[in-house]
């Protein structure tokens, strides 16, 4: 899977800690360092009046943060995890942590959360396992490539090389595989593979 850690900060002190034992994008340290190393980040950015970043990104791991009230949510990842996934998934805890605040549940239970995060990544291994599927065992299935269908996350094209720009301009989150295919005049195979190698730059999500 693609996120090892998912912090919650609460003054610069983490309480709560969601971490997958089997992945390894980071040396291991104490995890209450590492924090606090990612809460540094926020207050030097805060205090030289650049804002709360969206994104720190090295060539192995991504630590992507969020702000709401008073608390900070962190999740560490491969670099090509895709934002709109990171976005949604950190809507589903601030939704749950915020709920229990407001309802005044003391302590929080984190049990919901991880139950949450869990079902997360499980809906995106199967998601993922399905876009992993050879393509040569689906060159003549038109259904499997109208299912899918890519979503950008950028709105300027500027960075994309010339011959790209028209495919990206077709992606409106509606235009399948498929359909790219069609107005390419390409096959939808071939777009599939462009759009993956975006994928992992996490401008394109399916």
């Amino acid at each position: 899977m693609k996120i090892q850690d998912i912090f919650i900060m609460k003054d610069g002190l983490p309480i709560f800690h969601y971490k997958q034992p089997n992945i390894r994008l980071r040396k291991p340290v104490d995890d209450t360092l590492f924090a606090g190393f990612l809460s540094a980040i926020i207050n030097f950015t805060k205090e030289t009046g650049l804002g709360v970043p969206t994104f720190y990104i090295t060539d192995s791991i991504k630590f992507s943060f969020f702000e709401q009230s008073d608390l900070l949510f962190i999740i560490c990842s491969k670099p090509e995890f895709a934002n709109s996934c990171i976005d949604e998934l950190f809507i589903k805890i601030s939704s749950l942590v915020l709920n229990q605040i407001k309802e005044q549940i003391t302590p929080l239970n984190f049990n919901d959360i991880n139950s949450a995060i869990n079902q997360f990544l499980n809906d995106l291994q199967k998601k993922d396992e399905l876009l992993l599927q050879p393509i040569k065992k689906s060159h003549h299935n038109e259904r499997y490539f109208r299912e899918i269908i890519p979503k950008r996350h950028i709105n300027n094209d500027d960075n994309i090389r010339n011959n790209r720009r028209k495919l990206f301009r077709l992606i409106n989150g509606e235009n399948s595989i498929y359909d790219l295919a069609m107005q390419m005049n390409s096959h939808p195979s071939k777009i599939l593979s462009i759009l993956r190698a975006y994928q992992k730059e996490g401008i394109i999500s399916f």
